[in-house]
């Protein structure tokens, strides 16, 4: 199995644990259907660019989430994110699950993972 495809894995394994405390449940998926009950994330797409160095050659990924939701208000994508409030922090959901995780790979190794960025319209 590639280390794209075993990181995409480790992804939603990862969010399907953290989120599955949640109310209402949060399903993780990498293809929604049309009829996909809502709130849930999708893994939208990843990006490999690979990287030479003298040392090694190694991967970097970029993965891209969308949290779908039907609250009115930015409520419960901020929860399912982790931002619990405006500063950014937040131990849960999205960034608790992903942020500096160590995510273990059946081939190749996650060397570090952490959530860049997030927006919320």
């Amino acid at each position: 199995m590639s280390v794209t495809l075993e990181l995409q894995k480790a992804i939603l394994d990862a969010l399907g644990v953290a989120l599955a405390g949640m109310s209402p449940a949060v399903t993780v998926t990498q293809d929604a259907a049309r009829e996909q009950s809502f709130p849930y994330v999708a893994l939208d797409r990843i990006i490999g660019r690979a990287s030479d160095t003298l040392a090694r050659a190694y991967t970097t990924h970029a993965v891209y989430l969308s949290v779908w939701s039907r609250y009115e208000g930015t409520k419960e994508v901020l929860a399912i994110i982790g931002r619990a409030s405006d500063d950014g922090v937040g131990g849960s959901g999205i960034k608790g699950a992903l942020h500096n995780a160590r995510l273990a790979l059946a081939a190749g190794k996650c060397i570090s993972c952490r959530v860049i960025s997030d927006e919320v319209s």
